[in-house]
């Protein structure tokens, strides 16, 4: 059985599971990024707590990283209304990257505080038919029912959730992450299958399909 953990800062040594892995912009990340490993893939994005005065180059970085190829998803990346950056600037660099998803064809990895009202607006606005996984969600019900109806929006669940939203959500639209906690990625899908009264396997399964449906590389 492989599981995949669809958001971590962490490598995984595990020879059961597949890891997305956000990277970290710095100015050795072209030259010193991971290589190639069946276990792992990696993002990078600016996110919206982490946007200065030379983000255009942070963009830039993200993107000749996308052109070798070393990138399967774009982000953390995204809207916080918690966040000093005013919330002009932090669209401008969200639309920023959306684009370049766009044109390298490759998911958005979500970072999202309260601000859906926005990212659906947005998504609206620009007819945009691009994969989103917004990461780490606990929305309520009433937010994952609006939420749903948006085509190509994905769901990944971390270590804490809503349990109710998480029975509304086909599990052809989950995914399991460990972000930062130091929760294994067993035992949170251990807890999920209880909680959706499947087996661990079953849920393994789909969330591999859903993994290789959602990343190109």
């Amino acid at each position: 059985m492989i599981y995949f953990n669809a958001h971590t800062h962490q490598q995984s040594d595990a020879p059961d599971s597949i890891s997305l892995v956000n990277l970290e912009i710095q100015e050795s990340i072209l030259t010193d990024c991971p290589g190639s490993d069946p276990r792992t893939i990696y993002s990078c994005g600016i996110h919206p707590r982490a946007i200065h005065e030379a983000w255009e180059k942070d963009l830039h970085t993200i993107e000749c990283l996308l052109q070798q190829k070393k990138l399967s998803a774009l982000g953390e990346c995204g809207l916080d209304k918690l966040s000093d950056t005013p919330a002009e600037l932090q669209e401008k660099v969200f639309n920023a990257q959306i684009a370049l998803a766009h044109t390298h064809h490759v998911p958005l990895i979500i970072h999202c505080v309260r601000a859906f009202d926005q990212l659906l607006s947005i998504r609206k606005k620009q007819a945009i038919s691009d994969t989103m996984i917004i990461h780490g969600y606990r929305g309520g019900a009433g937010l994952t029912a609006q939420l749903l109806k948006a085509d190509h929006l994905y769901f990944s669940f971390g270590a804490n959730y809503s349990t109710d939203s998480l029975k509304m959500i086909p599990t052809e639209r989950l995914f399991i992450e460990t972000d930062t906690t130091s929760v294994s990625l067993m035992t949170l899908y251990r807890q999920v299958a209880s909680t959706l009264q499947i087996s661990e396997q079953l849920l393994a399964e789909q969330i591999l399909s859903n993994k290789k449906r959602v990343f190109p590389l």
